[in-house]
Protein backbone atom coordinates (compact mmCIF):
# COMPACT_ATOMS: atom_id res chain seq x y z
CA UNK A 1 0.00 0.00 0.00
CA UNK A 2 2.84 2.34 0.56
CA UNK A 3 4.66 1.43 -2.42
CA UNK A 4 0.90 2.39 -4.23
CA UNK A 5 0.83 5.84 -2.26
CA UNK A 6 4.49 6.74 -3.53
CA UNK A 7 4.09 6.00 -7.13
CA UNK A 8 1.01 8.34 -7.15
CA UNK A 9 2.72 11.05 -5.59
CA UNK A 10 4.96 10.78 -8.26
CA UNK A 11 2.93 10.69 -10.81
CA UNK A 12 0.79 13.59 -9.51
CA UNK A 13 4.14 15.47 -9.23
CA UNK A 14 5.21 15.08 -12.77
CA UNK A 15 1.86 15.56 -14.52
CA UNK A 16 1.78 18.91 -12.41
CA UNK A 17 5.34 19.84 -14.23
CA UNK A 18 4.04 18.93 -17.23
CA UNK A 19 0.59 20.69 -16.95
CA UNK A 20 2.76 23.59 -16.04
CA UNK A 21 4.99 23.33 -18.86
CA UNK A 22 2.99 24.49 -22.13
CA UNK A 23 3.47 28.12 -22.11
CA UNK A 24 7.59 28.65 -23.33
CA UNK A 25 9.44 31.55 -24.16
CA UNK A 26 10.33 31.88 -27.83
CA UNK A 27 14.10 30.38 -26.49
CA UNK A 28 12.79 27.49 -26.09
CA UNK A 29 10.98 27.22 -28.90
CA UNK A 30 14.17 27.92 -31.25
CA UNK A 31 15.08 24.63 -32.10
CA UNK A 32 17.15 25.61 -35.21
CA UNK A 33 20.35 23.25 -35.19
CA UNK A 34 22.50 26.03 -37.20
CA UNK A 35 21.51 28.80 -34.48
CA UNK A 36 24.31 29.14 -31.85
CA UNK A 37 21.67 30.84 -29.30
CA UNK A 38 18.95 28.04 -29.50
CA UNK A 39 18.08 26.80 -26.24
CA UNK A 40 18.85 22.61 -25.73
CA UNK A 41 16.24 21.60 -23.47
CA UNK A 42 17.58 17.87 -22.97
CA UNK A 43 20.98 16.14 -21.12
CA UNK A 44 22.98 13.40 -20.52
CA UNK A 45 25.31 13.35 -17.39
CA UNK A 46 27.32 11.40 -15.25
CA UNK A 47 25.91 11.91 -11.17
CA UNK A 48 27.89 10.99 -8.26
CA UNK A 49 24.62 10.83 -5.83
CA UNK A 50 21.44 12.09 -6.70
CA UNK A 51 19.17 10.17 -9.08
CA UNK A 52 21.33 7.65 -8.13
CA UNK A 53 22.66 6.23 -5.09
CA UNK A 54 26.16 6.35 -5.94
CA UNK A 55 27.25 6.61 -9.20
CA UNK A 56 25.07 6.59 -12.31
CA UNK A 57 23.86 8.62 -15.55
CA UNK A 58 20.73 10.33 -15.97
CA UNK A 59 18.53 12.17 -18.47
CA UNK A 60 17.39 15.81 -17.77
CA UNK A 61 14.13 17.19 -20.31
CA UNK A 62 13.72 21.26 -19.35
CA UNK A 63 9.81 20.92 -19.59
CA UNK A 64 9.78 25.12 -19.23
CA UNK A 65 11.63 28.12 -18.24
CA UNK A 66 10.67 27.12 -14.79
CA UNK A 67 10.94 23.52 -14.55
CA UNK A 68 12.53 20.10 -15.60
CA UNK A 69 12.50 16.36 -14.48
CA UNK A 70 15.18 13.89 -14.33
CA UNK A 71 15.66 10.02 -14.67
CA UNK A 72 18.56 8.40 -13.63
CA UNK A 73 20.20 4.71 -13.46
CA UNK A 74 23.08 4.12 -11.48
CA UNK A 75 24.81 1.37 -9.51
CA UNK A 76 22.09 -0.75 -7.80
CA UNK A 77 19.78 2.49 -7.94
CA UNK A 78 17.11 4.39 -9.74
CA UNK A 79 15.91 7.00 -9.36
CA UNK A 80 13.50 10.33 -10.93
CA UNK A 81 13.32 13.84 -10.12
CA UNK A 82 11.32 16.82 -10.34
CA UNK A 83 13.01 20.67 -10.03
CA UNK A 84 11.91 24.03 -10.06
CA UNK A 85 13.85 26.90 -10.76
CA UNK A 86 13.74 30.11 -8.78
CA UNK A 87 14.83 32.17 -11.56
CA UNK A 88 14.33 31.68 -15.26
CA UNK A 89 16.82 28.97 -16.71
CA UNK A 90 19.38 30.98 -18.62
CA UNK A 91 22.45 29.71 -20.74
CA UNK A 92 25.96 30.91 -19.29
CA UNK A 93 24.21 31.40 -15.94
CA UNK A 94 24.00 30.05 -12.40
CA UNK A 95 20.26 28.86 -12.08
CA UNK A 96 19.08 27.98 -8.93
CA UNK A 97 16.71 25.27 -8.08
CA UNK A 98 14.92 22.80 -5.83
CA UNK A 99 12.65 20.02 -6.39
CA UNK A 100 12.25 16.21 -4.83
CA UNK A 101 14.66 13.29 -6.11
CA UNK A 102 13.16 9.84 -5.25
CA UNK A 103 15.23 6.66 -5.56
CA UNK A 104 15.04 2.98 -5.26
CA UNK A 105 18.41 1.16 -4.10
CA UNK A 106 18.92 -2.64 -4.52
CA UNK A 107 21.69 -2.86 -2.52
CA UNK A 108 22.46 -6.81 -1.59
CA UNK A 109 24.56 -6.05 1.00
CA UNK A 110 21.93 -4.44 2.97
CA UNK A 111 18.08 -4.56 2.73
CA UNK A 112 16.68 -2.27 -0.51
CA UNK A 113 15.50 1.08 0.52
CA UNK A 114 13.53 4.04 -0.77
CA UNK A 115 15.10 7.43 -0.59
CA UNK A 116 13.42 10.84 -0.90
CA UNK A 117 15.73 13.62 -1.27
CA UNK A 118 15.08 17.63 -1.15
CA UNK A 119 17.60 19.01 -3.25
CA UNK A 120 18.68 22.54 -2.88
CA UNK A 121 21.51 24.01 -5.78
CA UNK A 122 22.58 25.06 -8.66
CA UNK A 123 23.64 24.27 -12.39
CA UNK A 124 25.37 25.80 -14.55
CA UNK A 125 24.63 25.72 -18.61
CA UNK A 126 27.09 26.74 -21.03
CA UNK A 127 25.80 27.38 -24.68
CA UNK A 128 27.94 24.99 -26.18
CA UNK A 129 26.12 22.41 -24.43
CA UNK A 130 28.06 21.27 -21.48
CA UNK A 131 26.18 21.43 -17.76
CA UNK A 132 27.53 21.36 -14.36
CA UNK A 133 25.59 21.21 -11.30
CA UNK A 134 25.70 20.20 -7.56
CA UNK A 135 23.10 20.43 -5.10
CA UNK A 136 22.54 19.21 -1.25
CA UNK A 137 19.68 18.85 1.16
CA UNK A 138 18.06 16.33 3.52
CA UNK A 139 17.12 12.78 2.37
CA UNK A 140 14.46 10.51 4.56
CA UNK A 141 15.19 6.50 3.76
CA UNK A 142 12.91 3.67 4.69
CA UNK A 143 14.72 0.44 4.59
CA UNK A 144 12.32 -2.30 3.63
CA UNK A 145 13.74 -5.07 5.45
CA UNK A 146 14.00 -3.66 8.68
CA UNK A 147 11.00 -1.78 8.58
CA UNK A 148 13.31 1.27 9.62
CA UNK A 149 13.58 4.89 8.90
CA UNK A 150 16.60 7.05 9.12
CA UNK A 151 17.19 11.16 7.95
CA UNK A 152 20.33 12.66 7.15
CA UNK A 153 22.21 14.66 4.48
CA UNK A 154 22.64 14.20 0.82
CA UNK A 155 24.32 15.75 -2.07
CA UNK A 156 24.95 15.26 -5.75
CA UNK A 157 27.40 16.00 -8.46
CA UNK A 158 27.18 16.11 -12.16
CA UNK A 159 28.47 17.11 -15.25
CA UNK A 160 27.19 16.28 -18.57
CA UNK A 161 25.90 17.44 -22.19
CA UNK A 162 22.92 18.99 -23.73
CA UNK A 163 21.59 18.24 -26.98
Amino acid sequence: MKMKKFIFTLAVIFLTVISYSQNTSPSFTNKDPKNPDRFRNNSLSYNLSGTTQYLGISYDRIFSKWSSVEVGLGILSIGVGVKVYMLKIQNNKFNYHTGITSLYCGDPLENSSIKNYLPLGVSYLLKDGLIFAADIGPITSYNMGSKSRNFGVYGNLKAGVRF
